[in-house]
């Protein structure tokens, strides 16, 4: 069990190899001695297929990039919505060709349709009927 502990947490290992069998053949593999602990490994030989080699390397290559363009992405609309907020407020506050003035009649407007609306479904509300 410590052996498979050591195998997660490479970091304790300094593998020092000493033996290695039918080297450039498909079941070669190297005997490695752990410095620390004298524990033995063996690491196999695997040969690395050079088209799955690149297909992942381009896909991983790809997805970081679209990765940095979505994040560069998100922080560019962030921006442009934090400097239109404060274009807007600067201009309502300066009252920029009656920006201020216009709003506010138009919000005084819709208040008044809000109190007519309240007022008319009080009307048909039979709990407020005086009988």
């Amino acid at each position: 069990m410590e052996r498979m502990n050591n195998l997660k947490d490479n970091t304790q290992l300094k593998l020092i190899p000493f033996l290695t069998e039918n080297p450039g053949k498909e079941d070669s593999y190297t005997l490695c001695i752990d410095a620390n602990t004298n524990d033995l490994y063996k690491a196999e030989d695997k040969e690395v297929n050079t088209s799955s080699f690149l297909l992942i390397f381009f896909l991983v290559l790809v997805f970081t990039r679209v990765g940095t363009v979505a994040a560069g992405a998100a922080v560019t609309v962030i921006a442009a919505g934090t400097l239109a907020s404060v274009l807007f407020e600067t201009v309502y506050d300066s009252n920029l060709g009656g920006l201020q003035d216009g709003l506010d009649w138009v919000g005084g407007k819709i208040d008044q349709a809000g109190e007519v609306i309240s007022d008319g479904l009080s009307a048909i509300n039979p709990m407020n009927w005086a009988w």
